[in-house]
C-alpha cells in the first residue's frame, strides 16, 4: 500500500486519480492487467506484513523466554486453586461483606433496642439523680473544707510561750 500512495521516485502528475480532478478530467479505468497487478501487489503487501508481524511476535517471545517471563501452563488442579482464590473467594468475601452491611444499616435499630417500663425509668432517674447529687455534695464539702475552712489556732500554755519567745530572741531577752 505504501508503493501505491508514496515514493520518492513519483511525482504528482503520475497519479492519474489526482490529475483527473485537478484538471477535470475523469479518471481512466483500470484495465485486467492493471486490477490484477492491483490485487497482486495487494496480497502479497499483506502476506508480507502478516509475515512481519509473526516474526516480530516470535521474536518478542523468545526474548520473554530468555528472560524468565514466558508462563507456564497449569495443570488441572493448580487451575482449580487459581480460580478458587481468584474468583470463589473473592465472591465470598463480596457476600459476607454485603451481609454485614445489611445488617448494619437495613435493619431499624430504634425496633431493635429494649424498651423499659415506666416504673424502671423511674428508678433509673432516681438513682441517676441521687448519685449525682451525693457525689456533687461531697466534692463541695471536700472543697470548702480545703479552702473555705477557717484556720484552727492554738493556745499556747505558760511554759511553750516561754520556750518560744526564748527560741526566737534567746540572746537579746
Amino acid at each position: 500500500m505504501q508503493d501505491v500512495m508514496a515514493s520518492p521516485n513519483r511525482s504528482a502528475g503520475e497519479f492519474p486519480s489526482m490529475n483527473a480532478s485537478a484538471q477535470g478530467r475523469q479518471s481512466p479505468k483500470l484495465t485486467f492487467e492493471g486490477q490484477s497487478k492491483l490485487g497482486e501487489r495487494l496480497s502479497t503487501n499483506s502476506a508480507a506484513h502478516k509475515e512481519a508481524t509473526l516474526r516480530k511476535l516470535r521474536e518478542d517471545m523468545i526474548l520473554s523466554e530468555s528472560k524468565g517471563k514466558i508462563q507456564k501452563k497449569l495443570n488441572a488442579d493448580e487451575q482449580e486453586d487459581s480460580i478458587d482464590r481468584l474468583y470463589k473467594q473473592s465472591e465470598v468475601r463480596h457476600t459476607t461483606m454485603l451481609k454485614r452491611i445489611e445488617q448494619k444499616y437495613l435493619v431499624d435499630p430504634i425496633a431493635n433496642r429494649k424498651r423499659l417500663t415506666l416504673e424502671e425509668l423511674d428508678n433509673s432517674v432516681d438513682k441517676l439523680y441521687t448519685q449525682s447529687m451525693s457525689k456533687k455534695t461531697s466534692v463541695q464539702e471536700k472543697l470548702e473544707r480545703k479552702y473555705l475552712a477557717p484556720p484552727e489556732h492554738s493556745r499556747l500554755d505558760s511554759e511553750a510561750l516561754s520556750e518560744s519567745v526564748h527560741r526566737l530572741y534567746g540572746s537579746h531577752a
